[in-house]
């Protein structure tokens, strides 16, 4: 008890301290030394101002490029993560220097931005690579990723119900079809392996830390979750 009382009067003192400036301090002769400043990091997200600017609403679309589109009436606008109303859809940031699928008698391969051949036509079926990741599909109907030197990082395993629906890597994480039957998806990192559990019957790409899913189960949930797959927005009955 003693202990805890003399911890409180020395943090009361340096309060003290503290609080008559630097004004005592000179008067002592001793040199002033400032704090540094302690920079607080904006949170990637406002619950509760997303939270106002989405009441009405008779429709939320999946998170895109950063922002939310939303009906009301029939009305669609854009919001960003802070809750700002936005004048029309972000556009989404390209990276020049990514390669991209080309298509040449009955197979894909990759060229740069010269338009240089750079991965062998050889895949059944291949998306622009994002986030140094290429999704390839083989003879198969099987999902793997690439790196930009043409190496399966990530064998063929994954389902995908048609060949325009595979997902790509975005902040790390991408969705796979783990169950093509009921089309259900869950997330992987850049080595092929599950990101957090969960089964979704929907997933979208992670944009600013988000991805908009929705759950799997009886009691079924739309929202948004982090990048831990915890649901940090979830949305009302019947968006």
């Amino acid at each position: 008890m003693m202990k805890s009382l003399l911890t409180m009067l020395l943090l009361c003192a340096a309060t003290i301290i503290s609080c008559d400036g630097k004004q005592n301090q000179a008067q002592a002769g001793t040199a002033v030394v400032d704090a540094p400043e302690v920079t607080v990091e904006e949170e990637p997200y406002d619950f509760e101002a997303l939270a106002k600017a989405i009441e009405g609403s008779t429709y939320i679309y999946m998170l895109d490029c950063g922002a939310l589109s939303v009906d009301k009436g029939d009305e669609r606008f854009y919001i960003d993560l802070q809750g700002n109303i936005l004048d029309s859809r972000p556009e989404e940031e390209v990276d020049p220097n990514a390669l991209r699928a080309r298509y040449n008698d009955g197979l894909y391969g990759y060229v740069d931005a010269e338009e240089k051949l750079v991965i062998p036509y050889r895949y059944h079926f291949a998306c622009d690579f994002s986030d140094g990741m290429g999704l390839v599909i083989n003879d198969s109907h099987l999902v793997g990723y690439i790196n930009t030197k043409g190496e399966l990082v990530i064998p063929y395993q994954y389902e995908t119900p048609s060949e325009s629906n595979g997902n790509d890597f975005h902040e790390g994480l991408c969705a796979v079809v783990v169950d093509g039957d009921y089309e259900w998806f869950s997330y992987i990192d850049k080595t092929g392996k599950l990101a957090f559990p969960g089964i979704f019957s929907q997933a979208g790409d992670f944009s600013e830390g988000l991805a908009a899913v929705t759950t799997t189960g009886e009691e079924i949930q739309r929202g948004y979750i982090d990048h831990s797959g915890k649901m940090v927005i979830t949305l009302p009955e019947g968006w």
